[in-house]
């Protein structure tokens, strides 16, 4: 009976535990706030924009 008491009170957590469920935890966090936060974000492409035409001629500099 005695010794059942004293390795419940030496068993202690593995650190590599409490890291992987800290990063388990961020992790889902993050995906849920891409998910619920992002924008509204569907998937599709986004327009592209018209950009002025382009100088075609070379600039001669004047004296």
């Amino acid at each position: 009976m005695h010794e059942r008491e004293t390795a419940a009170v030496q068993k202690r957590t593995d650190p590599l535990a409490i890291f992987a469920g800290i990063a388990f935890a961020v992790s889902v966090l993050l995906i849920g706030y891409l998910v619920f936060f992002a924008g509204g974000d569907t998937g599709a492409p986004t327009p592209v924009e018209e950009t002025p035409p382009a100088v075609t001629e070379p600039l001669v500099p004047t004296q």
